[in-house]
C-alpha cells in the first residue's frame, strides 16, 4: 500500500481516499498477468521511490513500519488499529515527479499465532492517484504480503538488517488473473476501465522499520 529518511513506505502499499473494506480474503494459487493482453489496452506506470518519495505514513503499531515524520498521531484507538494510511510522491517512467498518492489499508483482526508482515496474509487496499493537470484514479486491490515475507522474517530473527534485491507483486486479485481494478475516475481519466497491478523492488530493511526501493504501480487502461 507502507518510509524515508525519517520515515518510509510500506511494502504493503496500497490504498486510497474513500471507504476501505473491512472483508479479507484466502490467497488462492493464481497466475498475474502482469503484460499486455489485448490490444485496446494501454499501460502507463507511475512510480514511488523510497525513502525519496515518502510524505508521510501511520498505523496502529502492529505491523514492523516505521510510522513518521516523528509526532505523528498513531492508530491506538480500537477501531482504527489495524489500519495503515500513507501519502506519497509519484514520478513517471523519466524519473520527474508528476503527482502524488494516498494508500489505505486494513489489516485482518490479529491471531495468537499473528506475525503481522512476517507470515502471508491477505487484506483489501485502495489507492488514489492524483496527476495535476491530468486528473486522476481510484484504486482498488487485494494484496498480500507473498514473497516478501521472509524479509520480514529475517529482520525478526536476526536483528540485522535485510539486505538484497527482491522484486514481488503484492496484487493478489480480486479478478482472477490476479489483477487489481480501476474503479473511478476523474479529468483525463473519466470513465476509465481496466486493471492494476502493484509491484514492489526492494534492496533493503531495516531494523528500525524502514523499506528501501521501488514500487510500482502498472495501470493497464481500457480502450
Amino acid at each position: 500500500m507502507a518510509h524515508k529518511a525519517g520515515l518510509i513506505i510500506a511494502l504493503i502499499a496500497g490504498a486510497g481516499i474513500g471507504v476501505v473494506g473491512t472483508q479479507f480474503f484466502t490467497k488462492e494459487s493464481t497466475t498475474i498477468t502482469t503484460e499486455q493482453t489485448s490490444p485496446s489496452e494501454t499501460i502507463e506506470s507511475f512510480f514511488i521511490d523510497l525513502p525519496a518519495h515518502g510524505v508521510a505514513m501511520t498505523h496502529g503499531g502492529r505491523i514492523g513500519l516505521v510510522a513518521g515524520p516523528p509526532g505523528i498521531p498513531t492508530f491506538d484507538e480500537p477501531h482504527i488499529k489495524n489500519g495503515l494510511a500513507l501519502l506519497t510522491k509519484l514520478r513517471n517512467a523519466e524519473g520527474v515527479v508528476v503527482g502524488f498518492t494516498s494508500e489505505l489499508e486494513v489489516f485482518p483482526e490479529p491471531t495468537e499465532s499473528d506475525q503481522g508482515l512476517e507470515q502471508d496474509m491477505t487484506w483489501e487496499t485502495e489507492w488514489t492517484l492524483v496527476i495535476p493537470g491530468r486528473g486522476g484514479f481510484f484504486l482498488h486491490q487485494n494484496e498480500h504480503t507473498g514473497a516478501g515475507a521472509p524479509m520480514f522474517q529475517h529482520v525478526a530473527d536476526t536483528g540485522t538488517d535485510w539486505v538484497g534485491d527482491m522484486t514481488i507483486t503484492t496484487t493478489a486479485g480480486p479478478r482472477a488473473d490476479g489483477r487489481g481494478l480501476i474503479v473511478g475516475g476523474w479529468g483525463e481519466f473519466e470513465n476509465a476501465e481496466g486493471t492494476f497491478l502493484e509491484v514492489g523492488r526492494f534492496t533493503r530493511f531495516t531494523v528500525e522499520g524502514h523499506l528501501v526501493g521501488t514500487i510500482e504501480l502498472r495501470i493497464f487502461r481500457e480502450g
